[in-house]
Parts: structure tokens; C-alpha cells; sequence
């Protein structure tokens, strides 16, 4: 664990970074995984006991609902607070059993940052701003958490866990969430890498696999033991805004496996919501802050999801929202014209039986 300012090795090894910061690369990995890892997955996977699901008593007890947000991304800019770029929509974000979000920045346990413009490093008083939003989740199959090393990983999940968050994205593993004896398993894994892929198997992220050995055994664990499951991704081009055909045939293929509803990352913005077997993919939640100058990545917004008594997934609730100077604002009170034609987009797909009312998009599923 990483202890007080004065701590050499972390202070040397962010200066490093900033100098020598990788670039990133949108690469889809495709790598064969030697011998036959079939039986031993389904061995590990036998052995694993489920964890107690993470519970949340605010809400209705009829029915069990979780938020998603898009991917949190401090690098690159100053900020004088974690916590108040959310000041706007943190009592909204509250308003769920379960929240989570996926993380792009590690964490580190010292008390000052040198250079607040480090990409992709901040100091714990990150929590905080998780705490402002209620996050029940953490979300760590992404590509920035190994630009640095495997230590300040491993610290990046211990303060993780010292707060009480629990960790998605991790091999072999499934967070659940609990709600009038309603669950909802959530699944995270990584396809984009930078540098090299073993260095994520060495960390032990959840990485996409050729024949979606891994994947397909979680899914099916987790279908038997929760109502919905909830697949969430890192996969796209951060540089343009455009649904891939490799984005396309994984996330149905997630389908095909027994996900319920894909939540992408990585991707930058937000695009039509497409339905394919009567189940919901969200190819990009977009970014709740990042420090990317483009006008799309922007424009995201609040997902709530409502898992009805019968545990199937009825609704989506979209509460819109802006980034503008480092500050997370509800679309509408930005420019309430803009925030309906982007909802309006999110729904393209004619299948989608929705409403917008009160600033807010509805899906019925």
C-alpha cells in the first residue's frame, strides 16, 4: 500500500509516464490462447463460489434497478476537486439500488499529485467523487489501467476495496447486486490494449479471448445465478465516432451467449440503442468526464435500468447530460433544444418503443 507524498517509487514512475506516455492504439486482440484452456476454466469455474450480492435498500422493493454511467477519465486536465464536476446530478445518481461506472485512471494513496495534469493517475481523494455519485461499482477491464505498473494497479484495487467498492472486470469473476430477492450479475471485460496483452492477463483482467471460452462460461454461471445479466465492455476507436463491425459482432455474440444488455466503453459518444434478439445493446455509455475535446464526447447521460418482479429487464430510464469546462451538467439546462435531439438519436432504432417526457428518455423492453 502506498503511504504519504514522499513515496519515490510512485511520484518517479507517474513523472516517467508523462514524459513517455503510451499511445493509444485501437487494437482488437485476437490471439489464439495455447493448449486447450477449456477444461481448465470450466475447473476454476466450478471451484469459484458466488459472491454475496452488493445490496442497496433505498428503492423500490418491487423491483430492482441499477444505473450505469459512462467512463470516468480524469488525464490531462486540473482539477481543483474530484468530487465537484458532479455536483449537478449526484442526487439522480443516488437514486438507484446499485450504480456503477467503469474506471480509466489509476489511483494512488499519496497526498499530492506533482503534475495535476498527469494523464490518467489521481491521488484517493478520487473516492470522494464516487462516493458524490453513490457508486456501489467499479468497472477496471480498461485499457489506461495498466500505463503503469502492476503495483499501482494492485494499489488502485486495494483503495477500491478500503472504500468499500467493489470491483468488476477481474478473470474469472462476477460482482452481484440484490434487490427484493432480485439479482443482477454484472460481467466486465477488455478488448482494447496498450502495449502488451499478457501484462492484462498478468493483472488479472478480464480479457476477451478468441473463442469466448472464459466469457461464455461466466455468463452462463451467472445465469444461474441471477435474473439479469449485465455484460459491460471496452472496445471501439476513441478518435472516431462510428459502430465497428468487430463492435457489432461481439456485442451480439454477447447476446447469443445469454447477456441481457451490453454497456459499452471506450467508444467515443454515445449511439443508437440497437435491440437485437429482444435484448438491449448500448454500444457506448460515452464518458461521464474525460479530458477529450470532442464535441460527441461530450454528450452522455445517466442510464437507469429497471429489472420488473419477474427479474426480466423492462426499462431504461436516459437522463441526458453535458460536459462543459469540467463540469457534468443535465443536457437540458445546458441547451434544452439539443438535449432532445440527442435523445431522439439514442432512439433511431424504429423497433424501440419509447418516450420522451420531462427531460428524460423512457424504453419500454
Amino acid at each position: 500500500m502506498f503511504k504519504g507524498q514522499g513515496n519515490s517509487n510512485i511520484v518517479g514512475e507517474i513523472a516517467e509516464n508523462i514524459e513517455s506516455h503510451p499511445k493509444v492504439e485501437d487494437v482488437v486482440v485476437y490471439e489464439e490462447i495455447a493448449t486447450n484452456p477449456e477444461q481448465e476454466n470450466k475447473e476454476e469455474l466450478d471451484k469459484e463460489k458466488p459472491q454475496e450480492p452488493a445490496t442497496k435498500p433505498e428503492g423500490n422493493e418491487k423491483e430492482m434497478n441499477f444505473i450505469a454511467l459512462g467512463e470516468i477519465m480524469f488525464g490531462g486536465k486540473e482539477y481543483t476537486s474530484y468530487s465537484l464536476p458532479f455536483k449537478n446530478i449526484s442526487e439522480i445518481c443516488k437514486e438507484s439500488n446499485f450504480t456503477i461506472a467503469s474506471l480509466a485512471t489509476n489511483i494512488v494513496d499519496i497526498d499530492e499529485i506533482k503534475d495535476p495534469k498527469s494523464k490518467y493517475i489521481v491521488t484517493k481523494d478520487v473516492t470522494k467523487a464516487f462516493n458524490t455519485l453513490g457508486i456501489d461499482a467499479i468497472n477496471v477491464a480498461t485499457d489506461h489501467m495498466m500505463d503503469f505498473s502492476l503495483n499501482i494497479f494492485n494499489g488502485t484495487k486495494n483503495i477500491l476495496k478500503e472504500e468499500n467498492i467493489d470491483i468488476v472486470g477481474l478473470q474469472n469473476d462476477i460482482i452481484y447486486a440484490e434487490n427484493d430477492g432480485i439479482k443482477v450479475a454484472f460481467i466486465g471485460v477488455c478488448n482494447e490494449i496498450i502495449g502488451s496483452y499478457s501484462k492484462y492477463l498478468e493483472a488479472g483482467i478480464c480479457m476477451y479471448d478468441d473463442y469466448m471460452i472464459n466469457l461464455k462460461g461466466l455468463i452462463n454461471k451467472a445465469k444461474q445465478n441471477a435474473n439479469t445479466v449485465v455484460l459491460i465492455t471496452h472496445l471501439g476507436m476513441e478518435n472516431q465516432h462510428e459502430v465497428t463491425d468487430v463492435m457489432s459482432w461481439f456485442y451480439r455474440e454477447l447476446i447469443n451467449a445469454g447477456a441481457d444488455v451490453v454497456l459499452g466503453n471506450h467508444a467515443v459518444g454515445v449511439y443508437p440503442i440497437e435491440m437485437y434478439k429482444g435484448k438491449p445493446i448500448i454500444y457506448s455509455l460515452g464518458y461521464s468526464i474525460t479530458d477529450s475535446e470532442y464535441e460527441i464526447a461530450k454528450k452522455s447521460g445517466i442510464f437507469k435500468f429497471r429489472v420488473d418482479v419477474t427479474g426480466r429487464l423492462a426499462e431504461i430510464e436516459i437522463t441526458p447530460t453535458y460536459l462543459k469546462n469540467n463540469e457534468v451538467m443535465l443536457y437540458h439546462e445546458y441547451n434544452a433544444q439539443e438535449a432532445n435531439k440527442f435523445l431522439k438519436y439514442i432512439v433511431s432504432d424504429e423497433e424501440l418503443d419509447y418516450e420522451i417526457k420531462n427531460n428524460k428518455l423512457y424504453i419500454k423492453l
